[in-house]
């Protein structure tokens, strides 16, 4: 609960932060995932997170916001988010729920090897 409330606050001032200064890279990844991961607002926050302070997971909103439709694409945006939560062990949860959202999407369509990777990681 110490993480959750801890983003909200920072959630807070950044978002005030962002009215003065609306190109703040810092500000915009706290927003953006505080919206991500505690509000379920991906479309929202991952638009603010393309080009936030956080490299990693400006990767991982970009491969999203990409729209992927082909398998490997898709493969490629959930093993983004899986990588990116076993880096951040107080939100790897959060994270790792977007990556299995992904993960459902693709395992219909793919086979052996890949396959099993998928199922593996559910």
């Amino acid at each position: 609960m110490l993480v959750q409330s801890t983003a909200y606050f920072e959630y807070k001032a950044a978002r005030e932060k962002l009215k003065d200064d609306p190109d703040n890279a810092l500000a915009k990844f706290q927003v953006g995932s505080y919206l991500c991961l505690y509000r379920n607002a991906w479309d929202q926050g991952l638009a603010m997170t393309a080009d936030c302070s956080d490299t990693a997971w400006a990767q991982a909103a970009k491969a999203e916001l990409a729209a992927p439709v082909s398998p490997a694409d898709m493969m490629k945006t959930a093993d983004g988010w899986f990588d990116l939560g076993g880096n951040r062990e107080s939100l790897r949860g959060r994270i790792w729920t977007r990556a299995e959202f992904w993960y459902n999407l693709v395992l219909p369509n793919v086979e052996g090897v890949l396959q099993k990777k998928v199922e593996k990681r559910l």
